[in-house]
């Protein structure tokens, strides 16, 4: 699949600092001209989702500009609120989208943040992690597994129940399928 990756930026300017004090970054995804004739339901599906994603990013922007009016100093770094895509997987069974973002309010250091989004391109509906996984109980095993590979034991609570988390929260959880498998 064609998918075509932009931005959309915009910053306040403050007279009295002569800088911009609040940004915002928002990704801008949607399909090729062949592609939104293709597949139809896709392209609608997400022109909404990123209309909704930009949406929440415009009302975190307008809420750090009133913050960067109030508290901003020449010290400080602007207030800000980005976030960027990266197509990991666009053929003719899946998109997938990773999004990264940032956010911050004031204070010592800002919030990062990342999201998967998963697209059945025939019907244009979001995929379930379920509808890629068959046993979440193992799923979760394996999550364990490759967790406790690349990171010391102590950065877990010792009696952090994984495959009752993934019970718990499926819906919550962010995934992204590539080429590769789930990540």
């Amino acid at each position: 699949l064609q998918v075509m990756v932009g931005e959309k930026v915009e910053f306040y300017w403050d007279e009295g600092y002569e800088t911009t004090i609040a940004g915002m970054n928002c990704p801008l995804v949607r399909l090729g001209a062949y592609e939104e004739q293709a597949y139809p339901e896709l392209a609608n599906n997400l022109e909404a989702n990123m209309k909704a994603r930009e949406s929440k990013l415009f009302d975190n922007y307008e809420r750090i500009k009133e913050f960067a009016k109030e508290d901003y100093s020449e010290h400080q770094q602007g207030y800000e609120t980005s976030e960027s895509a990266i197509i990991r997987r666009a053929d003719s069974r899946v998109l997938s989208i990773l999004f990264k973002g940032f956010l911050f309010e004031g204070g010592i250091h800002g919030s990062y943040y990342y999201w998967g989004e998963n697209y059945d391109t025939e019907t244009g509906s979001l995929l379930k992690l379920t509808d890629v996984v068959n046993d979440v109980g193992e799923f979760s095993k394996l999550v364990k597994d490759q967790l406790y590979t690349y990171w010391e034991a102590e950065a877990f609570y010792e009696d952090f129940d994984f495959e009752q988390y993934f019970k718990e929260n499926l819906e919550q959880i962010s995934w992204i399928l590539d080429y590769h498998g789930v990540t």
